[in-house]
């Protein structure tokens, strides 16, 4: 994910550690990697799934 524009946090779930979000930022995450995303402001981002998503999944 490429945050383009606003500010947040990633929480990774399993370590409990805490990244910041900012225009520029990019993160990559694994598979099945437990992760939430907090929002301090709007947040406009790039997303690429490899594979892709298959239509209609959760």
């Amino acid at each position: 994910m490429w945050i383009v524009e606003g500010h947040g946090q990633l929480i990774d779930r399993d370590h409990g550690a805490t990244h910041r979000l900012a225009p520029g930022t990019m993160y990559l995450l694994d598979k099945h990697d437990r992760h939430t995303i907090v929002a301090d402001s709007r947040i406009r981002a790039l997303c690429v799934f490899v594979p892709a998503v298959p239509p209609g999944s959760p």
